[in-house]
């Protein structure tokens, strides 16, 4: 059974969302601060742009590593590539030869907001299985495209509507 067809739909509270959000704040301004900057900078050179990107997405254990080197310059070169998730993937595991889902949709969310991200606190909320074994690569492609499936059938409702109308005004209320 796909992971798409073994979840049933999931369905937000606002409220506990703008609950959560408000202990968030300093996050939130991370993560315009990086998506607002991403088209405007040379991501691999502007150490303001990876140390915020580095603080949202904990990446901490990879500070100062080639990974680091190697990531920032494959996003720099990507920007306007249609790269995907397995080509994310495919990369990194070529160059730093490890498996990194997670680092590998936050990438590719960065350059196409609209890809979902895959990590821990999705999985969780989401009750997916995590998949992080070398062993399983071509089963990471489908897990995400299923992630991805579902991500888009979630924004097509109205649930996904009125989380979004309910999260841009709450960001409107803070600035």
């Amino acid at each position: 059974m796909t992971t798409v067809k073994a979840m049933k739909m999931i369905e937000f509270d606002i409220d506990k969302i703008r609950n959560s959000l408000s202990n968030t704040n300093i996050k939130l301004d991370i993560y315009r601060s990086i998506m607002n900057s991403f088209h405007n900078t040379n991501v691999s050179t502007d150490l303001q742009f990876q140390h915020n990107y580095k603080v949202f997405y904990g990446m901490y254990r990879y500070a100062d590593t080639d990974f680091c080197r190697v990531y920032f310059e494959y996003m720099e070169n990507n920007k306007t590539s249609g790269i995907d998730f397995e080509d994310i993937i495919k990369f990194l595991y070529r160059e730093i030869g490890t498996m990194q889902p997670s680092f590998s949709s936050k990438l590719l969310h960065t350059i196409n907001p609209n890809k979902p991200i895959l990590d821990s606190r999705v999985e969780y909320h989401l009750k997916l299985k995590t998949i992080q074994s070398q062993n399983h690569i071509p089963k990471i492609f489908k897990y995400y495209d299923e992630l991805v499936l579902l991500y888009d059938e979630y924004m097509k409702t109205q649930n996904a509507a009125d989380v979004i109308s309910g999260l841009m005004k709450y960001l409107e209320t803070r600035n």
